[in-house]
């Protein structure tokens, strides 16, 4: 006998299905109820001109990993980190990842930078494993994969954000840019700059490029952007090619010049130690700041401080940040499979089930604890007067209780006691009780608006946990 399926609408949607959904595959990602441990691996540059990347992400994984498993572990397994060197190189990231999945690895960390990502996507995509990269910051380098998703923000985002900062704070009318025309990153942050300046009128003078192989010697790129005379010069390539061109650019510009780059410019100091002066007049954009008083942060920094002697940045924080994102994503799921972890991530309330669909997100700021971390999403139904169901029965409108709630980050507290007064009345009018129904599905609470429609109706004598 199938249980109906009603909904109340106004104020929320109570939907009391027939369960007839399929569970999510468990054979992907190397998962085995018997396995005692959850491995995670990782690729990117341990060696080479771009290790200050990759081994601040893998200090950063190390760091979060050490503490999960002295607090026990995830859904009590202890956790194994393995780190590959890719040498900052595509065709070794592919190697390196067939490596781990030899090692059984269940969920990837990805790889540190973009193009090598890309290389990986569509493997682990075929293997069921769950691709969840700290800096794969290219539009283009998670796309293909249901199951992959990433902590930083991406770069149309960035190379837009850096056009409005220029705007907003009246920097510069015009500005130049020198941008790396063989690299994904690069390319990706200077399309999405050239538009916005476009929008927002600011007028670019001279555009040089250079690519892997003439980025030793930048005189040609130096003069031009000299003699244009801007006052700015947007810069969006690594910090390993930022030193060399900022190194030859020294005494060329006027004093005052400004150059202006993204998160790949973090580390820029440890390039040019000789002479740190060689950076100043450098702006970056960076979701994170080691000299953010913040507790959380101050904790953080302190503690990678202590196991590696350095400050960490943003590459080693979003590292950090992605192996507590897996670890609450695998305990939601029960599961180390590709595509159970995508429907945990999907539906939590971590800023990467977002998916980079709202712009606080890639924005990367800090929210309450109790704000909403929503997908913008859609759904619909056919109603029809025959078949098998689910089925509507009955329809309540809700209306509007308001108990003064005032904290715009808490929507849960504030739409709870509608919630509960609506489905309260759904259960008067049809006569039923929770336990009628297989599933009770709500729209707007989150988790804490969830916990009171509980406890109200919890004071009522009705219990809704189990729906």
């Amino acid at each position: 006998m199938k249980k109906p399926f009603s909904m109340m609408m106004a104020v929320l949607m109570v939907l009391a299905m027939a369960a007839c959904g399929s569970e999510p595959s468990a054979n992907g990602g190397n998962d085995s109820p018997e396995a005692t441990t959850v491995k995670i691996g990782g690729i990117g540059p341990m060696t080479g001109p771009y290790a200050n990347y990759g081994l601040s992400e893998k200090y950063g994984a190390e760091l979060a990993v050490k503490e999960i498993n002295e607090a026990g572990g995830i859904a009590g397994k202890q956790v194994e980190l393995n780190y590959q060197d890719s040498q900052g190189d595509s065709e070794s990231a592919v190697n390196a990842y067939g490596k781990l999945m030899d090692w059984g690895m269940n969920v990837s960390l990805g790889c540190v930078l973009s193009g090598e990502n890309a290389s990986v996507v569509a493997a682990a995509r075929d293997d069921d494993v769950m691709l969840l990269p700290p800096s794969g910051s290219a539009d283009k380098c998670i796309e293909g994969n249901s199951r992959a998703f990433r902590i930083c923000f991406y770069n149309s985002y960035q190379g837009a954000a850096a056009a409005q900062y220029i705007k907003d704070n009246n920097m510069v009318d015009t500005v130049g840019i020198l941008y790396q025309s063989d690299n994904d990153y690069s390319v990706g942050l200077y399309n999405a700059f050239v538009a916005k300046c476009g929008e927002l009128g600011i007028n670019i003078a001279e555009t040089q490029t250079f690519t892997a192989s003439t980025s030793t010697d930048f005189s040609t790129q130096v003069n031009a952007l000299v003699s244009s005379g801007v006052k700015l010069v947007f810069i969006p390539f690594y910090a390993e090619e930022a030193s060399t061109f900022l190194t030859q650019a020294r005494g060329k510009f006027a004093d005052g010049v400004y150059f202006f780059g993204a998160d790949g410019l973090d580390g820029i100091l440890g390039k040019v130690a000789q002479d740190p002066t060689i950076a100043n007049n450098v702006l970056m954009l960076t979701p994170f700041s080691a000299d953010n008083p913040a507790e959380n942060v101050q904790s953080f920094v302190a503690k990678y401080k202590e196991a590696y002697g350095a400050t960490p940045d943003q590459f080693a924080a979003d590292a950090y940040d992605a192996v507590y994102v897996i670890k609450a994503a695998v305990e939601k799921a029960g599961s180390t499979s590709g595509d159970a972890l995508a429907a945990a991530m999907t539906s939590s309330h971590y800023c990467t089930a977002e998916r980079q669909y709202r712009m606080p997100v890639p924005y990367g700021s800090q929210r309450a604890p109790t704000a909403q971390w929503t997908a913008t999403a859609a759904g619909c139904c056919i109603l029809g007067a025959q078949g098998d169901g689910p089925y509507i029965t009955h329809v309540t409108c809700g209306k509007i209780v308001d108990l003064g709630i005032s904290d715009v980050n808490n929507m849960g507290a504030a739409m709870a006691p509608a919630a509960h007064d609506t489905l309260a009345a759904l259960l008067r009018e049809t006569g039923t009780s929770p336990g009628d129904y297989d599933l009770i599905v709500t729209g707007d609470l989150g988790a804490l608006g969830r916990e009171i429609v509980l406890d109200l109706f919890a004071r009522e004598g009705t219990d809704l946990s189990k729906n």
